[in-house]
């Protein structure tokens, strides 16, 4: 493999971003110490793609040791930062991640989604009443009481709900409420707050005549496009604050997922969770960025 011969740096960033999205990871990640020895404060952006890149292709540490690299050199942004720190979680560096999260606030105390994934995490390392109190700062009262007071879910479709504004505040509160129900095994509350936070406005899809119409599809595949039929003729409206969750809160969904069948099958919901696993294939499109394929080892009936 010829290196060519790069005199910007910017355009040797390019290139290493251009071979690893064409698969090259294994060359890119032998070339990056000669771009961390010339790579520039003012190349900062183009080496934050590097990052992305890296990361997106599971090479978290290599990400994170390029991103410490580059905070030595200049002052990064608060998405940086925030970027930085879902790396760290996702490799269980729990400490560190609560500092990246921290630099983000003191960057930008007013970034909601950064303060919102610092209470998952006090909570997930312990600190209950401190996730609490940060949650608090962001969460209105009013977003509160409308989902407490929502604890049964029905099948018919609820024009209402169609129209209410759903935030990405409001599906990480589903997210906590959903996780605090289930370890405390309140699996009759679990179950509708589950359902609204997977499917919500969606929930046309869990209509019986839905529901048969996807189950004999037969495939996943044709299980996507008669979602996407759906979704062309205006029957399911996908909101587009599920598109801009972060890599943690989705990683948190699809587990709530996995609990969520678990707990159908614990209680012999069998009929709701043949429902729920055909609606399922549409989970995915909402939370993996409309790449219907990247989580392929989610659980449906095939």
């Amino acid at each position: 493999f010829l290196l060519p011969e790069f005199y910007r740096t910017d355009y040797y960033g390019m290139f290493l971003v251009a071979i690893i999205d064409v698969g090259c990871v294994s060359v890119a990640l032998r070339l990056l110490p000669n771009y961390k020895s010339i790579v520039r404060s003012t190349d900062q952006l183009l080496c934050l793609d590097v990052m992305s890149a890296l990361a997106l292709n599971d090479h978290l540490i290599e990400a994170c040791q390029l991103f410490e690299h580059l905070s030595s050199l200049s002052k990064l942004s608060a998405q940086s930062w925030f970027q930085y720190s879902e790396w760290l979680t996702s490799l269980s560096k729990f400490h560190e991640a609560y500092e990246a999260l921290e630099q983000t606030l003191r960057l930008d105390s007013q970034y909601n989604e950064a303060r919102l994934s610092l209470s998952a995490l006090q909570k997930q390392i312990g600190m209950n009443e401190q996730s609490q109190h940060t949650l608090a700062e962001v969460v209105s009262r009013p977003i509160k009481q409308e989902l407490n007071e929502k604890t049964d879910f029905h099948d018919e479709n609820d024009d209402d709900d169609e129209q209410q504004e759903v935030t990405v505040e409001k599906i990480h509160l589903l997210v906590e409420r959903c996780i605090t129900l289930y370890d405390q095994n309140q699996l009759t509350y679990f179950i509708p707050c589950a359902m609204q936070l997977f499917f919500g406005s969606i929930k046309y899809l869990l209509t019986i005549d839905c529901s048969k119409r996807l189950i004999n599809c037969g495939t996943r595949a044709r299980r996507l496009e008669l979602i996407q039929k759906l979704v062309d003729e205006k029957r399911i409206i996908l909101n587009p604050s599920y598109t801009r969750i972060n890599t943690v809160l989705k990683n948190r969904i699809i587990d709530l997922y996995g609990k969520f069948c678990d707990v159908l099958i614990h209680v012999k919901r069998h009929d709701l969770l043949l429902r729920v696993t055909a609606a399922g294939t549409v989970i995915p499109f909402l939370y993996a960025r409309i790449d219907w394929y990247c989580l392929h080892s989610f659980f449906f009936f095939s």
